[in-house]
């Protein structure tokens, strides 16, 4: 079946400073709106890497919303994180290319990219979707990200009160 997306809905860009970057795109789109904030710490946006949750608000995002898709700029904060691990690995750029499936075809999904070697290893859980990354840096290039609408309500209230618990399921 491979991946069931037509749609890019998402580039990622890590970089070393934002706000040097920023000052070009401004200049460049000078009528596109920025939203700059600090990610979520985990008790509003539960988020596990390697299947450990980790706090991820250090790190500071830029969101473009272009007509067709929106631009992410992460600036890694101190902590561990996927940005900074992907920024000490491999420098500035391209992180990855979020695409849109339905829930239904998540497991499908992760076992087609899995197949082309590449490795299920980030996942975050807002109130209306999921978004995990997959390293396919070997195989394509760029990591994936793969998004879905999802009710994680009850995931989100579960891990406030159990913040011990690590990821075991996506």
């Amino acid at each position: 079946m491979g991946v069931n997306s037509k749609t890019v809905c998402q580039i990622n860009l890590v970089v070393n400073n934002l706000d040097q970057l920023l000052a070009n795109y401004r200049k460049a789109f000078p009528d596109l709106a920025v939203k700059i904030f600090n990610l979520p710490k985990p008790d509003a946006v539960p988020a596990f890497t390697d299947g450990k949750q980790g706090d991820y608000s250090d790190c500071r995002l830029a969101v473009l919303e272009f007509e067709n898709l929106v631009l992410e700029i992460t600036e890694p904060g101190a902590s561990d994180s996927p940005w900074k691990r992907w920024l000490d690995a491999h420098g500035p750029g391209v992180e990855h290319i979020g695409f849109k499936i339905s829930e239904a075809d998540k497991d499908e999904t992760f076992k087609t990219l899995e197949g082309c070697g590449s490795k299920l290893y980030h996942a975050g859980f807002y109130p209306g979707g999921t978004y995990s990354f997959v390293d396919g840096f070997e195989s394509f290039g760029f990591d994936f990200n793969i998004k879905w609408d999802a009710d994680n309500s009850e995931r989100i209230a579960h891990w406030k009160t159990h913040p011990q618990e690590t990821l075991s399921k996506i």
